[in-house]
């Protein structure tokens, strides 16, 4: 799951695209809602912000390992 609060595009407007990258599974059981945001300046901003398919993900964790949020991972 995501924790919006703490992922960088939910949260902060901030692009990435890590948890979806490190991904092993051959179908993606991350995707992306691509929404337009607005930042902290109040400019208009394109983030992708992560979904989790829970039929696709298999529990490895590396998601979770390889978020770069600190402290407490976003996934």
């Amino acid at each position: 799951m995501i924790d919006k609060g703490r992922c960088l595009p939910h949260a902060h407007a901030t692009p990435c695209i890590v948890c979806e990258e490190v991904c092993p599974t051959p179908k993606k059981a991350i995707w992306f809602d691509e929404v337009i945001v607005k930042g902290r300046q109040g400019r208009e901003v394109l983030v992708k912000q992560p979904r989790v398919d829970l039929e696709l993900c298999i529990g490895c964790g590396i998601c979770e390992a390889k978020c770069p949020v600190l402290g407490q991972p976003a996934i």
